[in-house]
């Protein structure tokens, strides 16, 4: 599944928009996520993930902690 970054949220959680989805995870690591990313991986259930960042070119640790 694919998304957007469309949103960094003060408590430093960031939203993912998808076709039909919107994802809200935790950065785990150091890695850098910036708005206008597009994210591919298992936004659609929670739990720890290991995401790819396709703007990027790179793979970063996430928990989905949110689905609406």
């Amino acid at each position: 599944m694919k998304g957007v970054v469309k949103k960094t949220r003060l408590d430093g959680f960031y939203e993912v928009q998808t076709d039909s989805i919107v994802s809200v995870f935790e950065l785990v690591g150091c890695s850098i996520v910036n708005v206008g990313d597009e994210i591919e991986g298992g936004l659609d259930s929670l739990g720890g993930k290991e995401l790819t960042n396709i703007t990027q070119n790179e793979s970063f640790d996430a928990v989905i902690q949110e689905i609406n």
